[in-house]
């Protein structure tokens, strides 16, 4: 994000934060995503970890509600754009038919995430809002809940009865380096990270990525460990660019991007094989406070 020029504070991350650290990891104090590449940890700032990290924050982080996180740890940011401002929120996390997973307290339900959002929309809080999530069943959570005229484009990982995959996985072509017992990302998100860092986010457009991560999400149409990237609201063909074209005034460009990395310390739908499905086999590895795990 910052790459492409946008600030941190208009910036808000949730992130349960015991990766880095964990005594698993074999580079202490950096995270890795691909094989072979740059630690994505160092410098960036956590608005919300631990247990902070929780539905009722979440909400109120994205629906701009300030006294819904005084009793919280963190920074105490929340959403706040003007009505001509761009939205753009990234969760993953693990999920299960109507709910995303939360790495405590209660889990996420998707009637009150949809009507969050729309109540959001109703308000005229933003220009436009696109959402990705990262998660097992995903497609449950919004199914028929997006208006097709709406200003809210939603991208799920998986449909409404299958999970979504993990990626870069040992076993795998490419495999994670030496040490790593793990699979270092989610299909969709690698999918969608790694067309964003090859690409000129000032011309791609919402649709041509959509049909670039389906692609490459679905395993190149045969679905073996992999699934069915779903868009929920306005087909992504009427929705514009991922950036405004530059040279940009900062302030054309998306106001408040929002990132959610917490790491479940519940499984919904673990799935079969070799630790691929989701984020199991990191969590057995240790990279996300396995050893923890009740």
């Amino acid at each position: 994000m910052n790459k492409n020029g946008i600030k941190d504070e208009n910036i808000v991350v949730m992130m349960y934060d015991d990766i880095a650290k964990a005594r698993a990891n074999p580079t202490p104090g950096q995270v890795i995503n691909r094989p072979g590449g740059e630690d994505v940890y160092h410098g960036v700032l956590k608005d919300y970890t631990g247990r902070d990290v929780n539905a009722k924050t979440f909400l109120a982080v994205l629906s701009g509600d300030k006294d819904g996180v005084k009793g919280t740890h963190g920074s105490k940011k929340v959403i706040s754009p003007a009505p001509e401002d761009n939205v753009f929120v990234y969760f993953a996390d693990h999920g299960g038919p109507g709910l995303l997973g939360m790495p405590g307290g209660a889990l996420l339900h998707a009637k009150d995430l949809t009507n969050t959002l729309l109540q959001m929309a109703a308000k005229k809080t933003f220009n436009e809002l696109v959402f990705y999530v990262e998660a097992c069943y995903s497609g449950t959570v919004f199914d028929g809940m997006i208006p097709k005229d709406s200003n809210i484009y939603v991208v799920t990982a998986a449909n409404t009865n299958e999970s979504s995959w993990g990626y870069y996985c040992p076993g795998m072509t490419p495999a994670p380096p030496a040490g790593y017992n793990t699979c270092l990302g989610d299909l969709f998100s690698i999918s969608f990270l790694e067309n964003c860092d090859a690409s000129d986010l000032s011309h791609e457009t919402l649709l041509a990525q959509y049909q670039e991560v389906k692609n490459r999400t679905s395993q190149h149409g045969t679905y073996q460990q992999g699934s069915h990237v779903m868009p929920q609201g306005p087909y992504p063909e009427v929705r514009g660019l991922l950036l405004p074209p530059g040279p940009v005034r900062d302030e054309a460009r998306p106001r408040l991007c929002q990132r959610l990395q917490p790491r479940a310390r519940v499984r919904l739908h673990p799935g079969p094989g070799h630790g691929v499905l989701k984020r199991g086999a990191a969590r057995a590895a240790g990279l996300s406070s396995a050893e923890d795990a009740p």
